[in-house]
């Protein structure tokens, strides 16, 4: 049995998008990688392996290597349009966001926030939050303050939660730096636990997408009247159902854990990373995986109570008569939230 599956890279230049892929594809070399700022890949870039899982199923497992976000060469619409336009034409299941360790600055932010608007969000199923080039632990608790990798873990939801306004993912991956090389072995256990989860994942849904040039558009022409009151009180609507829909596929995995294999709360289970520049080398060092740091009956109220929450409004904006002087005065106040996120 094959179970057909599509997994995109999201994150920075430099941040190791290329080197994952061509990991987790089990062909070292199908993607280009270098550490830089500056993007390496300019196009989607698409290849796909069939990869063993148990009970004789093949993952036949297609990664999407993308464009750097927050391109130094002024090209973050450009390839936000791209990332948008090819996970609307041709799906996508999950979204691995990869990001290098320490705070989210602000360019990084503004682009995370644009993909977040085009995508409506991201949720527990269809994203991961993978923290690259986290110091060794033994170097962490030499930090002022101290810290474990679990600090890490934790501090690294909670930013991504505060810096983009959404609440925390509840898979993570953290990446060390320090070659190991008895990790081998614990690397792969980690791939094939990654591979299971893939296996299980949901699709993104696409009528709901939107690129960052429609995104601008839309909030344009209702202030132009080119888009009516009612039809911009419909998207409103219409965007709420969709989260309630993933967010109602994020309430049902709370229970059955689904995930990347987790023993407990924190569990250290893997390895990877860093090429070199030019080389595409594969540097072993231990990977820390986690799930919220919630028993998942807590996890599931919480989800219980956003979902209601967006019931609500949907039922408030139901009983709404369409408004052109209120749906005008809300395009203009996100276009000037929003419109600085991309340049």
């Amino acid at each position: 049995m094959n179970i057909q599956k599509r997994v995109v890279l999201i994150g920075p230049a430099g941040c190791g998008k290329s080197w994952l892929g061509n990991e987790l594809l089990n062909r070292p070399g199908t993607f280009k990688s270098a550490a830089s700022t500056d993007s390496v890949t300019d196009t989607i870039l698409e290849a796909t392996n069939k990869i063993p899982l148990q009970d004789n199923k093949k993952l036949v497992l297609t990664i999407v290597d993308t464009p750097g976000i927050g391109d130094t060469k002024g090209r973050s619409q450009i390839f936000m349009d791209q990332i948008v336009n090819y996970i609307r034409t041709h799906g996508a299941n999950m979204l691995f966001i990869i990001l290098p360790h320490g705070r989210i600055n602000p360019g990084l932010k503004n682009n995370l926030n644009a993909l977040k608007e085009c995508i409506n969000g991201f949720y527990d199923l269809q994203t991961v939050l993978i923290i690259n080039k986290v110091p060794k632990e033994s170097r962490l608790k030499k930090s002022n303050p101290p810290q474990t990798l679990q600090d890490v873990e934790n501090e690294a939801k909670q930013s991504f939660a505060a810096e983009l306004n959404t609440r925390s993912l509840a898979t993570n991956i953290l990446i060390e730096t320090d070659l190991d090389t008895d990790d081998e072995v614990k690397f792969n256990a980690l791939k094939v636990d990654i591979y299971n989860a893939i296996a299980k994942s949901t699709m993104i849904s696409s009528k709901i997408l939107r690129t960052w040039t429609e995104t601008l558009a839309f909030y344009q022409d209702i202030i132009d009247g080119k888009v009516s009151a009612k039809e911009a009180l419909n998207d409103k609507i219409k965007r709420h159902r969709d989260q309630i829909s993933r967010l109602e596929d994020d309430r049902k995995s709370a229970h059955r854990r689904i995930g990347l294999g987790f023993v407990g709360p924190f569990a250290s289970i893997g390895l990877v990373f860093v090429p070199f520049v030019g080389i595409p080398a594969v540097a072993v060092a231990n990977i820390a995986f986690a799930a919220m740091a919630v028993s998942s009956a807590h996890q599931s109220k919480f989800l219980r109570e956003a979902i209601d929450a967006i019931r609500n409004n949907i039922n408030a904006l139901s009983l709404e008569e369409p408004n052109a002087i209120k749906e005008i005065d809300e395009a203009k106040k996100k276009l000037d939230e929003v419109g600085h996120y991309l340049h």
